[in-house]
Order: C-alpha cells, then structure tokens, then sequence
C-alpha cells in the first residue's frame, strides 16, 4: 500500500468513524460487560482519575487501545502501539473485517481502536474521544455510561503546561479540545458532568463520582451544583477557542 492510498483511506476512515460497527461475534464478547467512558479536553485529569477509581475497585480495569503511534513513558501495559510493530495497514485491516470494538482517526493522523479482549473482567473504564462514542454505544455492551471531566480555564491551562504531549501539535491538541467541548454541550442529557480541580481531595471526589455513576448509573448531585458545571464547560469552551485563534495568530 502506497503513502498516498494509505492517506486516503484514513480520510475515508474518519469521516466514517462515527458509522462503525462491530461484527455481532465481537458484540456477543461484550454482551456481560459495563463500560464507563471518562471524556473531557486534553490535559483535564481523565487518567489521573481513572488510576483513582483503579486504586479503590481493584477488579475493575482500565481497557487497552491499539495505536499507530509510538509507546509513550508511562503507557499501560495493556497499550499495543508502533513501537511493539501495530501499522497503521494493520489496523485498517481490523476495522474493514469488523474485528475492533471501536476506533478513532485523531487530528495527529495516528488511529486509536480496541479490541474486544482490552475489556478484562465485568466492569472497565476508558478514556474517549467523542468520535468514537456512537461506534461504542452500538458494540453490545451489558451498559455503557459516559461521564464529563469538567474544570475551569485557571486549572486547565496549568494542567496543559504541565502536560508533554500537548505541546507537541499544540493546535490540533486544541481543536481536539473543541471537539470534545462542543460534544458535551450538544449531549448534556447523556453526559455526567464530573468535577476536577486543584482543590484538595478533589480527585478522591471525581473517583467517587465516578465509581457512583458505574456502580448505580447516576452520579448524586444536587441540580444547582449540575449545572454550575456545565457552565465551566461553557467557559472553558469560551477560553479554549480564544487560546485557539491567539494561537493561529502567532504562528
């Protein structure tokens, strides 16, 4: 496969991402399994979280992704990526015959997927980009919940700072934040909207909030507190696109 046919097959891929379903063998693999998806903008804290909840349901487990980019420090072990020989050939493979539960075409070109075995045990969490959800939501899973990792622009721009893979890419790290922003405000009734902060004990909160929303399908919040947290989301929107077009200015 040539660079030039491997590059208009991807662009094919993600404009279909959102279409994809898995063959009824791998749905029927899933049929006994909860799945939590923790989503939210780069840098917001997803992984952070979920090794939170991991340290407190020992038996739940994080799900493993197949990626075309290079193993990064500190990637799970259950992470197949460039470096142990996944091509980018290899998984368009995968996704034509059905074989992945999901996958996502991300702005870096590099493609994210899973497999039906990444999903150990009853219960697993999984960090999301929003192109994949509906993929996910039709793979057959016993339940599938989504919660929203939510912050304000202060705690947020340290966190990217702090963060070394937003600095490579930073645009498309920030457009990618869009997306995921713009997703929670167009889904609201399907999201819970989840806190985090650098407040203290605030990560041991959003473990907990997230360990309600699998446990009992609901994270218990009074409306008021709901809603002061879609309004970050609202203004974290606001500063994202600004940082955004500062940015583009720049460069």
């Amino acid at each position: 496969m040539t660079e030039q046919t491997e590059a208009l097959i991807i662009q094919e891929l993600a404009a279909k991402q959102e279409l994809y379903e898995p063959d009824l063998s791998v749905q029927d693999m899933l049929s006994q399994k909860v799945l939590t998806l923790v989503i939210g903008p780069t840098a917001v804290g997803k992984s952070t979280i979920i090794e939170r909840v991991l340290a407190r349901r020992p038996s739940w487990a994080i799900a493993g992704t197949t990626t075309t980019r290079q193993r990064r420090d500190g990637d799970p072990a259950n992470y197949h990526t460039a470096t142990e020989g996944i091509t980018k050939e290899h998984i368009i493979d995968l996704i034509h015959n059905g074989e992945l539960v999901n996958y996502s075409v991300f702005r870096t070109g590099h493609i994210y997927g899973t497999l039906p075995e990444d999903f150990v045990g009853d219960v697993s969490l999984l960090p999301a980009l929003p192109s994949s959800i509906a993929s996910l939501g039709k793979a057959g899973f016993k339940r599938l919940e989504q919660a929203y990792v939510v912050t304000s622009p202060a705690p947020w721009e340290h966190w990217l700072n702090d963060h070394e893979r937003a600095a490579d890419n930073l645009p498309k790290r920030l457009h990618e934040a869009v997306d995921s922003l713009d997703y929670a405000l167009a889904h609201k009734d399907e999201l819970h909207p989840v806190l985090n902060n650098e407040d203290p004990g605030r990560l041991e909160q959003a473990a907990e909030e997230i360990i309600s929303l699998t446990e009992n399908g609901d994270i218990f919040i009074p409306g008021s507190e709901r809603n002061r947290r879609w309004a970050l989301v609202e203004e974290l929107q606001q500063y994202v696109l600004q940082k955004l077009v500062s940015n583009s200015s720049h460069g």
